[in-house]
């Protein structure tokens, strides 16, 4: 998870800045180091035998719908050796992003599949959430919203959605991560329904690179 550090407000999210990049037409440069950063990591992981790592990076409605994302994606593809095979990236899109322009994001997205990268659908719940779209969008993973998972065991209705959200995306062929995972109880339930990924502080605040290997052995101990 991208961080950024000020002198005078310390670590800033980037729900802070985001925006703020978005705003002032920064988040094109932005989007694009990032995705270089990814790639390069991804290269020196699978240098150290850590092949079987997705890492997935939230991309925003303005990057995905400008005219040259593609071809900087496979200039940064190319640049950092990614191998088409590995489908070792991901990219995450929101629901809001992808209704901006419908027929021009499922157009990009199949792109962005044949490159050998996975797409997942982001924030699924928060905005549009219509059966309709869905069957149109070549996605490979649904992630579960933390305003969702967060009601997790108490509250019935979240326990009814949650389930039935992780059955319909089972049926049209897609993964399921759960985002925002905090407890055992949690875990156990969405175990329960087969959800198929898990994140969230039960298993890790945000890491620095480094900090991977040891991080990723350890789970895989557990």
């Amino acid at each position: 998870m991208l961080r950024g550090h000020n002198h005078t407000l310390g670590e800033v999210g980037p729900a802070q800045f985001i925006p703020v990049a978005e705003t002032c037409g920064l988040i094109h440069g932005l989007g694009h180091w990032v995705l270089e950063q990814v790639c390069r990591q991804i290269a020196t992981w699978r240098a150290a035998g850590l092949d079987d790592l997705v890492v997935s990076v939230n991309v925003a409605a303005p990057q995905l719908l400008r005219a040259d994302f593609l071809s900087e994606l496979r200039e940064i593809l190319a640049a950092t050796g990614y191998r088409d095979d590995s489908y070792a990236l991901a990219i995450e899109v929101t629901e809001t992003a992808v209704m901006r322009d419908l027929q021009r994001a499922a157009a990009v997205l199949r792109e962005i599949r044949d490159l050998g990268v996975r797409v997942y659908l982001d924030d699924f719940g928060t905005g549009y959430s219509s059966l309709s779209y869905l069957s149109q969008l070549p996605i490979d993973v649904l992630k579960i919203d933390y305003s969702f998972v967060s009601r997790l065991p108490h509250e019935q209705r979240a326990v009814s959605l949650v389930k039935a959200v992780i059955a319909l995306a089972h049926s049209l062929g897609l993964d399921v991560v759960a985002e925002g995972v905090e407890s055992d109880e949690q875990l156990q339930l969405l175990r329960q329904f087969g959800c198929n990924l898990i994140q969230g502080f039960l298993f890790s605040r945000p890491a620095s690179p480094q900090s991977i290997p040891g991080l990723v052995a350890q789970l895989r101990a557990h």
